[in-house]
């Protein structure tokens, strides 16, 4: 329930952007990546497996937003990110949110157990 994900265009961008992060103490197999038709449809079988209560719930706090973007992302060719919070705290949050900044990330999202946030 503790992540970050984001949307990066640029390939090396994200390339550098897994560097800095696992240089900040993320293991790169702990993170998400998504891309193509194959990463838009892995999105989409995911939120279409959860219960029709919890898809409801969803909507009505506009992840259903979030997920439609980044299925259309990973359509595209750019890479949907997701990074566990490993402790959860708002300090690991802002740093990764930052480190995903840095490299042209957009249409982030953030959710922890106390906090859920977005952008545009």
């Amino acid at each position: 329930p503790n992540f970050v994900a984001a949307v990066i265009e640029d390939g090396p961008e994200f390339e550098r952007a897994l560097e800095d992060l696992v240089a900040a103490g993320i293991p790169r197999e702990s993170m998400g990546i998504l891309q193509g038709e194959r990463g838009a449809e892995a999105m989409a079988g995911l939120y279409e497996s959860r219960s029709w209560l919890q898809r409801v719930g969803d909507m009505l706090s506009e992840e259903r937003e979030y997920v439609d973007r980044y299925k259309e992302a990973a359509r595209q060719g750019h890479f949907v990110v997701g990074v566990p919070l490993p402790d959860g705290s708002e300090a690991t949050r802002q740093r990764i949110e930052s480190i995903l900044s840095e490299h042209g990330a957009h249409s982030l999202v953030s959710s922890t157990r106390w906090t859920h946030s977005g952008d545009e």
